[in-house]
């Protein structure tokens, strides 16, 4: 049975609406560096602070840590009906300096996509031309070299979808789950990409079928959180994945059912973040997965609840990136938590 929800988010997908801005862009051009500032002055331990915003509100995006640098990529704009289409920018944040700068478009443009870095490269796999339902979801593969600013096109993956999660683990790359048509119909398909050979092979399907889910990585197994069987049905399935046995287990569920959530890795824990729940509502909630004990606690939730967002690692701070209101208005929004 198709929900109200349901139904809403396709049309917010398939028309973007032509709210504006859903915030003022405190960015200045300057020389071709954004969104320039100094750093807070101080931490509190277990607190979110703002960090300065993207450049451009986006929502479907996807970031990686590499040598200390955020690589934020891909997305669209809902904000701008002028803007049909997702994009191929590339967003560098340099976390000491608080500031944004542009790098190379990647030269497939998509949102619903994943990233990954393996041995200095950003991998960008998956996603879908448009954010809009039943779209169709993407096979391509692309590396970006931040010491060339240079993209290569790769092999592409055998199973093009969109709404997936991917990790690393072992030098190895993990696509998982996901969908051939935006929003509907989750796949379990998990395949595996060796960038020394530049090929891909079919793996054990992940138990429970899911789209727009997020995943981390402790000790080169992969933990799998949350999404939906069909959007925006939430789910608090957690599950994991060993790739040494090519076998997965169950894990302890989620406090909080969700999906259009995200991940992110540190110091041997996994925080996931925002998303939504039944109400369709975007969450600000917070919750941190402890591999080790198999327990979950709870977080302090994020200033700006958001879903459809990216989050990413960087020394001992976590930051959630864009995204989406619970009307679907993009956000440039950038907030840091130090867990402690």
């Amino acid at each position: 049975m198709e929900s109200t929800a349901s139904v809403q988010m396709g049309f917010l997908f398939s028309k973007p609406a032509l709210f504006g801005f859903w915030r003022t862009c405190r960015t200045a051009v300057l020389s071709g560096v954004f969104a320039i500032g100094a750093q807070s002055p101080g931490w509190t331990a277990g607190s979110w602070e703002p960090r300065h915003d993207l450049p451009v509100p986006t929502s479907g995006l996807h970031a990686s840590t590499l040598d200390g640098k955020i690589y934020a990529v891909g997305g669209q704009n809902w904000n701008d009906p002028s803007l049909p289409a997702a994009t191929g920018a590339l967003w560098i944040y340099d976390p000491v300096e608080d500031r944004w700068s542009a790098g190379a478009s990647m030269p497939t443009g998509r949102i619903f996509l994943d990233t990954v870095v393996v041995d200095g490269l950003l991998y960008v796999i998956g996603g879908a031309t448009q954010g809009v339902e039943h779209a169709p979801g993407l096979a391509v593969v692309e590396a970006y070299d931040p010491k060339t600013d240079t993209w290569t096109r790769k092999a592409d993956m055998p199973t093009p979808r969109a709404d997936l999660t991917v990790s690393a683990a072992g030098g190895k790359i993990f696509a998982i789950g996901g969908t051939r048509n935006v929003g509907v119909d989750a796949l379990t398909i998990v395949e595996e990409y060796d960038p020394t050979t530049d090929t891909w092979s079919r793996k054990a399907d992940m138990p429970t079928p899911r789209l727009h889910l997020a995943s981390g990585v402790v000790k080169d197994r992969i933990y799998v959180f949350g999404g939906s069987p069909e959007w925006p049905v939430p789910l608090s399935t957690t599950e994991a994945y060993d790739p040494v046995t090519d076998t997965w287990t169950t894990a302890a569920n989620m406090p909080t059912e969700r999906t259009g959530l995200w991940a992110a890795t540190l110091d041997g824990k996994i925080y996931v973040m925002g998303g939504i729940e039944w109400d369709s509502e975007a969450l600000a909630k917070v919750e941190a997965y402890d591999p080790v004990t198999d327990a979950w606690a709870a977080m302090p939730d994020m200033p700006t609840p958001r879903t459809l967002f990216t989050a990413a690692a960087v020394g001992n701070e976590i930051y959630a990136i864009g995204g989406a209101t619970s009307d679907f208005n993009s956000l440039a929004s950038v907030e840091a938590l130090r867990p402690d």
